[in-house]
């Protein structure tokens, strides 16, 4: 029976996903089309708090990075907000990947600053 059971749950989280494309007048959220095809950035890699110097400004660099990309992102979702063939479904979707970006730039960015701030107390002047 139990290795049935991850049939049965895709199963189940299938049928929920119908049900809630129906509620939404069939209005699935999904990104337009050209929307799918603008990449958003990988995360890098969590900052140890024990992370000396020199690894802090890697870090840095890698998180400024992520949050120039995340940019380029957002503006290639952008070009898409204005065309008059989105559904509600399609702006429901655009509007949660955004939000998606500004929370993730916001966990990393606070990752970073726990690390730094360990530094600093680790190393104060």
């Amino acid at each position: 029976m139990k290795k049935y059971l991850p049939g049965i749950v895709l199963l189940s989280i299938f049928a929920v996903s119908q049900t809630l494309a129906q509620y939404n007048n069939n209005q699935e959220e999904v990104l337009p089309f050209g929307g799918q095809g603008c990449d958003l950035p990988a995360v890098p890699d969590k900052i140890a708090k024990d992370a000396d110097y020199d690894t802090l400004v890697a870090a840095q660099g890698k998180v400024k990075k992520f949050q120039q990309n995340l940019l380029f992102y957002r503006k290639c979702l952008d070009k898409y907000e204005g065309s008059p063939d989105l559904t509600p479904g399609n702006k429901r979707a655009m509007t949660a990947a955004h939000n998606y970006t500004v929370d993730l730039e916001e966990r990393i960015a606070e990752d970073f600053n726990q690390a730094y701030q360990a530094y600093k107390a680790r190393n104060p002047k």
